[in-house]
């Protein structure tokens, strides 16, 4: 499942490339599902969806999607430039077997849910990383016991 690309480094920028893809009305998901793994979907309707090991793999199958089916697309963001570690945040989520997703249509903002069943969601949320923000806040609210909790609440 190692789709890398040898264009884009180890430490590409995920909030880059999402709100890149938002930026060119380009429809998306990402979601990740306890024992499953994480699912990227592009388009709406769906034009093409593959299951990966990371959260990671799933952005860089992403970006190199969108051009072969929107040929228009744009990356404006440095891959490589130093930011907050969305990926880290995914894995740690579904490695803690706490399942979520994030996904867009154009202009109406980011959408996210938590738990499977779903237990929280909320949306407009203008960017990829606010996103990311409010899941984490609301999986150390609901998993306080949790191994995410602990390390991504402060309590370490």
């Amino acid at each position: 499942m190692d789709d890398r690309d040898a264009t884009i480094g180890d430490n590409f920028d995920i909030a880059a490339v999402l709100n890149d893809l938002y930026a060119n009305e380009i429809n998306a998901s990402i979601a990740w599902i306890r024992d499953r793994g994480f699912r990227a979907t592009l388009g709406d309707p769906r034009l093409a969806e593959k299951w990966f090991h990371s959260s990671g793999e799933a952005v860089r199958w992403l970006r190199r999607q969108a051009p072969l089916h929107y040929p228009q697309t744009e990356f404006t963001h440095a891959l490589d430039r130093i930011a907050v570690r969305i990926d880290t945040i995914l894995d740690d989520l579904y490695a803690n077997e706490i399942s979520g997703s994030i996904s867009w249509i154009w202009r109406g903002g980011f959408y996210t849910t938590l738990g499977a069943p779903k237990q929280a969601d909320d949306w407009a949320f203008p960017s990829v990383d606010d996103a990311v923000e409010w899941l984490t806040e609301q999986a150390v609210a609901r998993y306080p016991e949790s191994e995410f909790a602990r390390k991504h609440g402060g309590f370490e």
